[in-house]
């Protein structure tokens, strides 16, 4: 077996009093390789979940990246041991946070008949404007740019047909709004027959603070070649302009992205943790998305802020869009995936892999349950249960050896199997298909690595095509296709074909599987 010499496992033999390891300044590339179950870090009765999180990944400001094949438990690790560390149970909320949460889950114009309702069922724009109800629902929308101009809109657009003063053609039921020549804007008398639902936000918005709830301090992204740094960090896009007047109007204005609305709440919340987490974070273009805040989030470069919200140390750059300084707080954590059958780690950005801790997640044939606990399904022929870990590790050991162990199949492949039908329909949905991607279609190589011994049925059959009747009459170019076989998936798979897999190979040629 090869041994990491600098091994936590093996040093202690050469080095019996090593030294007290020191905190780097700043993070390195770091390749934690974990062919075994990584292991659970024991929880004390009343540990919270950032002190588990503290254990398995050190203390924060974390980066870190958690890479490998497909299947292979990465999103599965975020949210059981990242993702809880910063959700919060059983918060309990005040009067005007729940009015907040509660108007952001409704449509402008349920919130604005509400509101109209509240005030007795008329209003002008600029009472409306400045209703608890609308006010509510601007703070989840983050500006009050657009504010007279929405309202005006939405109070068009539902306006009921034969009003007079409102010369507004594309008109969305229901229709219960109407206006006097005065602008004051009124709930039709039929309101309750044409839309009796509108009473429930009403209600709903009116009922005082109900059982606590859930909180959660992170934000979820997926990179893909077309993201940018203005979809990431800030950028211009159009919004409606600020008006008192129907007449609706649009600018370019900044808006932020995800790492500047998570960044914004740590600074507001210094004594709380907060995370980023960025799934498929190899498909983007790192330079592009990050552009210069790439420094911003190295360790040693983290903005620490104070009770008071001032900046105690740390690096901030002057964004080019709003030209506000900006800095990523100490007290936020960035977390990523990656897929290396998508794109080898070591085409990752360098200035990526020197920020972030890599933590690889290789295949785990232990934690396939099986039918009953120990990995296996029964058969069809009476014969002996069917090994799904044995499987595993005769696929992945000669994908290995074929392309790389980056080709490897994840253990989720076969997690969900509990029978021969649901082994069968895992490898004819989601194994072959992956077959076929990672050689291209080359049939020849995929029945190599679903080899069976001679006289087991295999998984792939061969048949010559009859060309000369397929193109009415063999021609000379054509010859070579009469020659070459076509492979194709046999019909039926009894259990002696799965067992085939692993009939025969010993436990040595599986080593490290």
């Amino acid at each position: 077996t090869e041994l990491d010499f600098y091994d936590d496992r093996t040093w202690p033999l050469w080095d019996p009093e090593p030294a007290a390891p020191t905190e780097p300044s700043a993070p390195s590339a770091q390749v934690l390789k974990a062919s075994e179950p990584i292991p659970e870090p024991p929880l004390t009765p009343g540990a919270s979940a950032e002190a588990a999180l503290s254990a398995r990944y050190g203390p924060g400001p974390r980066n870190v990246i958690l890479f490998g094949p497909p299947g292979t438990g990465k999103t599965h690790e975020l949210q059981t041991h990242v993702l809880p560390a910063y959700t919060d149970h059983a918060v309990t909320e005040s009067a005007q946070e729940r009015l907040q949460r509660l108007a952001g889950e409704w449509g402008w114009f349920d919130v604005i008949a509400a509101a109209m309702l509240d005030l007795g069922g008329s209003a002008t724009v600029p009472q409306l404007r400045g209703h608890r109800f609308i006010q509510a629902r601007v703070s989840q929308s983050g500006s009050q740019a657009n504010l007279a101009n929405r309202l005006w809109s939405s109070l068009q657009s539902h306006t009921v047909e034969h009003c007079t003063t409102v010369k507004y053609n594309q008109r969305i039921a229901p229709l219960v709004f109407d206006k006097d020549e005065q602008s004051v804007w009124h709930l039709s008398p039929n309101w309750r027959q044409v839309a009796p639902e509108l009473q429930q936000p009403l209600e709903q918005l009116n009922q005082p603070a109900a059982a606590p709830l859930r909180r959660e301090r992170y934000e979820l992204v997926t990179f893909h070649p077309s993201y940018a740094y203005e979809d990431f960090v800030e950028g211009l896009r159009p919004v409606l302009t600020d008006t008192d007047t129907p007449e609706a109007g649009a600018t370019i204005k900044p808006v932020d992205g995800p790492l500047k609305r998570i960044c914004r709440l740590a600074r507001q919340h210094p004594q709380e943790r907060f995370a980023l987490v960025i799934d498929e974070i190899n498909r983007g273009n790192i330079a592009k998305v990050f552009g210069e805040l790439i420094t911003l989030v190295e360790a040693d470069k983290r903005l620490v802020v104070d009770a008071a919200g001032q900046v105690v140390s740390g690096i901030e750059l002057r964004l080019p869009y709003t030209g506000e300084r900006f800095g990523v707080p100490a007290n936020v954590d960035v977390y990523g995936t990656m897929n290396t059958s998508d794109r080898s780690i070591a085409l990752v950005d360098l200035a990526l892999r020197r920020r972030f801790v890599f933590r690889e997640l290789m295949p785990q044939p232990a934690v396939i349950p099986g039918q009953s606990g120990d990995g296996t399904v029964e058969a069809d022929d009476d014969a002996d249960p069917i090994d799904l870990r044995l499987i595993l590790k005769v696929l992945n050991a000669r994908l290995t050896l074929l392309r790389g162990r980056e080709a490897a199949i994840g253990h989720a492949y076969l997690t969900p199997v509990r029978d021969l039908e649901g082994l069968r329909r895992a490898f004819r949905d989601r194994v072959i298909p992956l077959l076929q991607e990672h050689f291209f279609e080359d049939w020849g190589r995929i029945r190599q690595v679903l080899a069976v011994p001679t006289g087991v049925p295999p998984f792939l059959e061969a048949f010559t095509p009859k060309v000369d009747a397929l193109f009415h009459g063999l021609a000379p170019e054509l010859v070579e296709l009469a020659e070459q076989p076509v492979w194709r998936l046999s019909r039926d798979w009894p259990a002696a074909s799965f067992r085939g897999l692993y009939q025969g190979i010993s436990p040595q040629a599986l080593n490290g599987h």
